[in-house]
C-alpha cells in the first residue's frame, strides 16, 4: 500500500493508512494508529520494540504490523480468544489503548498523588508485563484476577 502511495504523496500518511487497515481487518490491527505509541506499548508489554522479523522487514510500518500482532496475540493469551460479536471485537481492538493511557499515566506520575483517579492502573499494569493474568470485561468496567 505505500509504495502504490508513494508516488503520489510527498509524506507516506501512515496514521490514515493504519487506521483504514484496523477498519477493514480489525482482527489483525489495534486502535493505536500512532506508530511511536504503538512501539511504546510493545515496548512495556514485551521489553522490547519489536523490531525486523524474517524476511527481514526494513520499514518501521512493518514493525508497526509486527507490533499489532504482538500485542493482539498477548491480549489473546490473557484475554481468550476474540470475540467473534461486534462488541467483543471493538472491546479487544480498543483494549491496547486503554494500556497505553494507564502506562502514560504512570510513567508521568498522575497516580502519585491519590490513588482514584488512576483506580484501573492496577488492572492495566499486571496485563502490560505478565502474561499470568485472567481479565474479565463487563459494562464499562475492569476486573483482573490471577489465574
Amino acid at each position: 500500500m505505500v509504495e502504490r502511495l508513494r508516488p503520489y504523496c510527498r509524506q507516506i500518511p501512515y496514521l490514515k493508512i493504519f487506521r483504514v487497515l484496523t477498519a477493514f481487518f480489525p482482527q489483525h490491527f489495534t486502535t493505536i494508529a500512532d506508530r511511536g505509541r504503538l512501539r511504546d506499548l510493545h515496548l512495556a508489554m514485551f521489553g522490547s520494540t519489536g523490531g525486523p522479523w524474517p524476511p527481514q522487514f526494513e520499514t518501521s510500518a512493518s514493525h508497526a504490523v509486527k507490533r499489532h500482532a504482538n500485542v493482539l496475540a498477548r491480549l489473546a493469551d490473557v484475554l481468550g480468544p476474540m470475540a467473534a460479536d461486534t462488541a467483543g471485537l471493538v472491546r479487544c481492538i480498543t483494549f491496547p489503548w486503554f494500556l497505553y493511557e494507564k502506562l502514560q499515566q504512570q510513567a508521568t506520575g498522575i497516580c502519585s498523588g491519590s490513588p482514584s483517579p488512576c483506580s484501573d492502573l492496577a488492572v492495566a499494569t499486571p496485563l502490560i508485563t505478565r502474561s499470568t493474568m485472567s481479565v474479565s470485561v463487563s459494562g464499562p468496567s475492569l476486573r483482573a484476577t490471577r489465574m
